[in-house]
């Protein structure tokens, strides 16, 4: 059950991964201006 969680808790983070990234950019550039 521990190992199925964490497979589907990785496969959420590599999802949302990109859509991360693009918000950190712009936090930044909002941070920056």
């Amino acid at each position: 059950m521990l190992y199925f969680e964490q497979l589907s808790f990785l496969s959420t983070y590599k999802e949302n991964a990109r859509r991360n990234v693009f918000c950190a950019f712009f936090l930044g550039l909002f941070v920056r201006f």
